[in-house]
């Protein structure tokens, strides 16, 4: 009697346990979440102000930038590409759609528009896909156009 109370006693402490890791794991994978879209709308709020320089600051040494027309690498390289982008297209602008941070990784996935904001009014359809490093830097972005 004592043996099977002191089982059922075990076995219960086992089940809380695991109820408990797993409510624990599910608020680390939500903040982390939460930590990389903001760290996303961060870098979208920096490009849309066309701020170059913040954007520079934005990104680990080593990013790597590349989408249907360049490949860039270098934090001051990539930023001065987006700066190309600016001068070319001063109107121009993101509007974000959706952000979806992976769960296992440091990388989310962004549906975004682009607008252009010119005379024809061309939106471009893109997914943005951002890697961040363990101090929040970003790492790559790449852009799928479509």
């Amino acid at each position: 009697d004592i043996r099977i109370r002191w089982i059922l006693g075990v076995c219960v402490i086992v089940v809380l346990l695991h109820i408990f890791n797993r409510d624990c794991e599910g608020i680390h994978l939500t903040d982390q979440k939460r930590t990389m879209e903001k760290l996303a709308q961060t870098y979208f709020d920096v490009w849309n102000k066309h701020d170059v320089k913040g954007l520079e600051e934005l990104f680990a040494p080593t990013v790597t930038l590349r989408d249907w027309d360049i490949e860039k690498s270098g934090a001051a390289e990539v930023a001065a590409a987006n700066g190309n982008i600016f001068e070319g297209v001063p109107n121009i602008k993101i509007e974000v759609i959706k952000l979806y941070p992976s769960t296992s990784g440091n990388v989310v996935c962004c549906e975004i528009l682009v607008k252009l904001n010119d005379e024809a009014g061309t939106v471009l359809k893109v997914v943005d896909v951002l890697e961040f490093d363990a101090d929040g830097k970003i790492l790559a972005v790449r852009a799928y156009k479509g």
